[in-house]
């Protein structure tokens, strides 16, 4: 069962905590699925995809951004195309996409073998023309250190 709690587990374990609507989420061991960790230093960017199946439904993070430092991410949508470096983060919650409307990334360490940083904003779902409405979810405290890993 996932931790109730957002503390950083022991040190080198693979991780992603975070808090949704002020509810903490941490994602380890058996419920972690990365689908993939990888970076593009030709193109100066990490990508960050994994999967929480501690929930049900199945929770899903996918981040793209600069592979050093800070990236501010505006207004994201679609997931971003698959050959782009144009940085983008979404986050699917209940069954739904949520795209970041302002949400920062910080890229800590970066090393051969793994990537740590963390994140935060205000993700707003996906709207359809049947649907209107604005859900928003605010993530903050995000934190990850994971290895790189393409599935």
């Amino acid at each position: 069962m996932p931790s109730s709690s957002n503390s950083v587990p022991a040190s080198g374990a693979a991780y992603v905590s975070y808090q949704a609507e002020n509810q903490p989420v941490m994602i380890t061991d058996r419920h972690l699925f990365i689908n993939e960790v990888s970076n593009n230093a030709a193109k100066g960017v990490v990508r960050i995809n994994v999967t929480n199946f501690g929930k049900n439904p199945a929770e899903v993070i996918d981040i793209l951004a600069h592979n050093k430092g800070a990236t501010a991410i505006t207004h994201s949508s679609g997931g971003g195309a698959p050959f782009s470096s144009d940085p983008f983060a979404e986050i699917m919650i209940r069954n739904q996409n949520h795209y970041a409307d302002a949400a920062d990334v910080n890229i800590t360490q970066i090393t051969t073998d793994y990537v740590e940083g963390t994140f935060s904003g205000k993700f707003t779902g996906e709207r359809s023309l049947s649907d209107t409405s604005k859900e928003t979810i605010d993530i903050t405290n995000g934190k990850f250190h994971l290895p790189f890993h393409k599935s």
